[in-house]
């Protein structure tokens, strides 16, 4: 079984995951999206945002682009 896909609800509190099966059939699965912000929250909380660079002001305030996500993620911000 492989992640095809992934979404959120409309209310924002459910995290949707769509796997396809070896055979091609596809299943959804739901998850409590607020496990998925923990796990992100405690993942980022591990940095010394002193050292990252602070992103580019677009709309107004700082804001990470796609690369810049992943490499906070990813734990090459520095």
């Amino acid at each position: 079984m492989k992640l095809h896909n992934l979404g959120v609800n409309n209310n924002g509190d459910v995290l949707q995951l769509w796997f396809e099966n070896d055979d091609g059939t596809k299943i959804e699965m739901r998850a409590n999206l607020r496990s998925a912000l923990q796990y992100l929250f405690n993942k980022l909380s591990l940095h010394d945002w002193n050292k990252i660079k602070n992103p580019d002001v677009k709309w107004g305030y700082p804001r990470y682009n796609i690369k810049e996500t992943m490499d906070l993620l990813e734990g090459k911000h520095i």
